[in-house]
């Protein structure tokens, strides 16, 4: 039996189980390596944590109240509000087509002035313990409202001029909802009134009688008549 020959077969067979095994091995680790990457990956990809970079305008819209305005800044928009208030107001008084107003049955031009502007405005401000509402406002405004006498026609209406003059103040009311002031109602009230008279203001006495006297009501229907045969409306 030749003895060495077995010995060289044996070791052939132990090396070649040990080369076999240890390429397993690289190989089991080589396959958890990459299996362990794609789920690295898969898990960034789908629901991992990003950052993500939202458009300017949508991290810093208008209507979006903001935690850091002040007070002061509402205030500031508030006196703004009623200082176009106060403009249209003016440009309004101008107009006297746009001055006409109708209370069933009659036609008259009413309209308001502030002669103290925006410096004789004042403004209560109160803040609220509420997020959708944070801030309410009472604004009170000296005013005077012009108006003329009550006719039964519009076109007579526009061509009279105001002999009624009611002082007194405006009051409007405000509340903030998305970060913008929003008015919830306006009323004026008279202190007194005045009637144009003799070339002058005078305080009325006793109690003021707005309509026409029959026998211009008689003449605004001659009038409007005339009208229409030359206007044809």
């Amino acid at each position: 039996m030749n003895t060495g020959n077995t010995l060289k077969d044996n070791a052939k067979d132990s090396f070649g189980r040990s080369w076999a095994r240890g390429l397993a091995a690289t190989v089991s680790r080589a396959a958890l390596i990459g299996g362990l990457a794609v789920a690295v990956s898969a898990c960034q990809y789908f629901g991992g944590p990003r950052e993500v970079n939202l458009p300017e305008a949508l991290t810093h819209s208008e209507g979006v109240p903001s935690a850091a305005r002040t007070q002061e800044e509402y205030e500031e928009r508030l006196a703004q509000k009623v200082q176009d208030m106060i403009a249209e107001a003016a440009a309004r008084g101008e107009d006297a087509e746009a001055r006409v107003r109708y209370s069933s049955p009659y036609y008259f031009q009413e309209f308001l002035t502030f002669p103290g502007g925006l410096d004789s405005v004042h403004t209560d401000i109160l803040p609220r313990q509420s997020r959708t509402v944070p801030y309410t406002a009472t604004v009170r405004v000296p005013a005077v409202r012009h108006s003329t006498r009550l006719h039964r026609f519009r076109e007579t209406a526009e061509a009279d001029q105001p002999v009624f003059r009611d002082v007194g103040y405006k009051t409007l009311s405000y509340e903030v909802r998305n970060a913008q002031w929003v008015r919830q109602s306006a009323m004026f009230f008279s202190e007194r009134t005045e009637v144009y008279a003799d070339g002058q203001w005078q305080t009325a006495s006793g109690r003021v009688v707005r309509t026409i006297p029959e026998q211009e009501a008689m003449a605004e229907g001659w009038f409007r008549r005339t009208i229409r045969g030359i206007t044809g409306r």
